[in-house]
Order: structure tokens, then sequence, then C-alpha cells
């Protein structure tokens, strides 16, 4: 199953978003933006701080991605790289009310979208990709154990009785 089509062209897809993400974030870093220096409303930490870890988390799914040898360590990274992301996503609206995100820093400007249209975008993105990569582990999950499952054991016959 984790050899599939399918889990391919999700993987592809993630190492890119993650990959423009990584870019999008590094280049605010670089441009030293207002949005660099604030404090992190869910994490507490300097802006700047929360972008390059974001980027460099990105970067190391990518890698795994794009090198790993084993499938399901592709597709676990992808998981939970992209569950952490909806789970701040989540905490930022719980904490603030906010429901856009500053997450690729000053590289929506130059886009011929809105930043709300981007955001939006982004994180349907990341639902799929996440919704995906447990679909594909749950699959992954039940077929493993239905292959290590004992055979049936056909039950023995009642010995005969003699009349």
């Amino acid at each position: 199953m984790l050899n599939s089509g399918f889990t391919r062209l999700v993987l592809f897809g993630a190492a890119v978003l993650f990959s423009l993400a990584a870019i999008a974030k590094l280049a605010t870093l670089a441009g030293g933006v207002r949005l660099s220096t604030q404090i992190d409303p869910v994490l507490f930490i300097n802006n700047r701080l929360v972008l390059l870890l974001a980027a460099i988390a990105e970067l190391v799914t990518v890698f795994i991605i794009c090198r790993a040898r084993n499938p399901w360590l592709k597709v676990a990274a992808t998981a939970y790289l992209s569950t952490m992301l909806i789970l701040y996503r989540m905490a930022l609206w719980f904490l603030t009310g906010q429901t856009g995100c500053d997450c690729l820093g000053v590289i929506t400007r130059y886009l011929p979208l809105s930043p709300l249209t981007v955001d939006r975008v982004t994180q349907s993105a990341v639902t799929i990709i996440t919704l995906a990569t447990y679909v594909m582990l749950l699959v992954e999950r039940v077929s493993r154990r239905d292959a290590e499952a004992p055979a049936e054991v056909p039950a023995l016959a009642a010995p005969p009785t003699e009349s």
C-alpha cells in the first residue's frame, strides 16, 4: 500500500508544499519584516525563531520524503508535520480568534491572490495531506495485522465413539 502511486502523489505534493513554505519563511526572515520581531501568541517565543524552527522542520520532512528508503517513515513524518501545522492553527484560533496565519510571511504580498485565499488554499492542502497520510497509515496497519494473523486452525474432529 505505501508503495502505491497514490502514496507517491501525496508525498510529492507534501514535499512541494513544505519546500515552498520553508522558502517563504526563510525569505521573510532574510527580509527582516516587522512580523518577524513580534512574539508568537501560541508558543510565546519570538516569531523569527518560530519561522526558523518551522522552516527547519519542513525542510527535514522534505529530506525524509526524498531520501528515506522506508515508505512508512516518509508517510509518518509527513503525517506528523501536517498534524503539527493543523494543531498550531487550531491553537492560534482558540487563543486569539485569528482565522488566518502569516505562516508564509511576506511572499503572499507578491502573489496574484489575496493573502486570505493563499491561506485557505494552503490550509486545505495541509488538511488533505493530513487525512491522506492517516488513511495510508491506517490501511497499512490493518493490512499488516491481517498478514500477521495466524491462519485459522480447523476444529479437531471428535474421537470416534465405540458402540
